[in-house]
């Protein structure tokens, strides 16, 4: 992996509907990329980022938020998880974005990072329920 190129950056965007918002995710890992603007309820930003600010619980902890479906008569399937990868504790976040359009493609790649810098994503995802902040880049170290 190439240092300093792996990345999330999330940017949310007022939306009509009081309890809806839409985000914008753009991810790397250095090697393979994705994108995604979806629409989804602002009280799974808070879950997100509670789960992400406790995480591991355990040895086999996993955090998973899907919006859309893979089934072709959706518009988009996004798949962010979170799992431990071995028992010293390194993790990895994958993404999986399908737009469900044969002529777009899909991304599906994992991002390594330590429970704390997995930890930090959690708190930016809360500033950005809490309306903290409206966009956030998050970069972990390229040591993992």
């Amino acid at each position: 992996m190439r240092a300093g190129l792996s990345f999330i950056e999330v940017k949310r965007f007022e939306y009509e509907e009081p309890y809806h918002t839409e985000i914008h995710l753009t991810a790397s890992n250095g090697d393979f990329s994705g994108s995604l603007r979806f629409y989804c309820n602002a009280d799974d930003l808070k879950t997100l980022a509670s789960q992400l600010e406790d995480f591991p619980r355990s040895s086999t902890d996993e955090v998973e938020f899907e919006i859309g479906s893979e089934n072709p008569k959706w518009a988009y399937y996004l798949l962010f998880k979170v799992f431990v990868k071995d028992f010293e504790g390194h993790s990895a976040i994958r993404i999986r974005i399908n737009l469900n359009e044969t002529s777009t493609g899909i991304s599906d790649f994992c991002i390594t990072a330590n429970p704390a810098d997995i930890n930090k994503l959690g708190s930016h995802f809360r500033e950005l329920f809490e309306w903290k902040s409206r966009e956030f880049r998050w970069a972990p170290p390229e040591t993992v």
